[in-house]
């Protein structure tokens, strides 16, 4: 039989499934019957396979850095890994104007995340937007310390997953076992740490915040623990009378470096009846006290001692002392 050419109609319907149908009628010039449809032909198409969103919600890095860009004097307690959720952040208190920014970098392109802290938690401003990076402002005591989260939401919406990091002081930026002394509040506190193993406990607030955790490893000092104190800068005590290190039952048997700088102003008040005085009380035969400096020495009633100590034994003193009145 013969069959003409003739204007196809398409007729489209929606089915389950979004899938549609299309059937094509031939029809004959004659009115005859329509030709036999090919093999598949006006068979219902498959539905296209949907992509399955992603579940990942790793961060695959982060970074930290000061306002300059460089990184000196901040470090995570342990190297970043996508498992572990929360770090200590050390930062140094040479760290100070302007702030920190923290960069964070997911590991599925399709992810994203958010700053929060509070409690409960809510969403955190960028203290700085023009920055790269979001920032975080922080000060010579950092307040109570700043606990920041980094909140992943995958690309499905649903899984999320909190990235705490913990901004602390780090008081031995430099891991070499001896804790920072900047200040004289600083220098006071080793009275409550005679050994200098970073067990200071008798006056906490001259090291604002520290690292938390037990002994020296909450100053930042290496998993070894602390070894002794440095000083960091010249330190001035001309303002009041000096309070010296230790007592007599306690010998300082720690280690106390001065790198080079200059204590100055060390005096013991006009209303001192102390029959000692000194910088250390006592300085056992296992101390050791080396590389400062000491100008401006003022004891106006003490009778004996020395600068550095008012009562060495077998110490090594290596200091400069300048005037001395009595």
């Amino acid at each position: 039989m013969r069959y003409s050419a003739f204007p196809t109609r398409i007729i489209r319907s929606a089915l389950a499934g979004g899938a549609l149908l299309v059937v094509a009628a031939l029809l004959s010039q004659s009115g005859g019957g329509a030709p036999p449809l090919a093999p598949g032909a006006g068979l219902l198409s498959p539905p296209l396979a949907r992509a399955q969103a992603s579940t990942n919600a790793d961060l695959s890095d982060v970074a930290f850095a000061d306002v300059g860009g460089g990184t000196t004097g901040i470090a995570l307690s342990a190297t970043f890994a996508a498992a572990t959720t929360a770090y200590d952040v050390g930062v140094s208190p040479d760290v100070q104007a302007g702030g920190i920014t923290i960069t964070p970098t997911v590991a599925h392109a399709s992810a994203r995340f958010a700053f929060l802290s509070g409690s409960p938690l809510e969403a955190r401003a960028d203290d700085n937007a023009s920055a790269n990076g979001f920032q975080v402002n922080v000060e010579d005591s950092m307040g109570a310390g700043i606990d920041l989260v980094v909140r992943v939401t995958a690309e499905d919406g649903t899984t999320t997953k909190d990235y705490t990091f913990r901004l602390r002081r780090d008081y031995d930026d430099d891991d070499n076992g001896y804790i920072d002394v900047r200040t004289r509040a600083q220098l006071e506190a080793i009275s409550g740490d005679l050994n200098t193993n970073g067990d200071q406990t008798n006056v906490p607030d001259a090291f604002s915040n520290p690292m938390g955790g037990d002994r020296g490893a909450r100053f930042g000092c290496p998993s070894t623990g602390c070894v002794g104190y440095e000083l960091r800068s010249d330190i001035d005590l001309s303002g009041s009378a000096w309070t010296m290190l230790g007592n007599f039952v306690t010998d300082f048997t720690g280690k106390f470096k001065g790198n080079g700088h200059i204590i100055s102003g060390l005096n013991d008040g006009s209303g001192s009846d102390s029959s000692l005085f000194g910088l250390f009380v006592v300085v056992g035969s296992t101390g050791v006290a080396e590389g400062f400096g000491l100008t401006g020495v003022n004891v106006t009633n003490a009778g004996g001692g020395g600068a550095a100590a008012a009562y060495p034994v077998g110490v090594r003193l290596r200091a400069a002392v300048g005037k001395r009145t009595r």
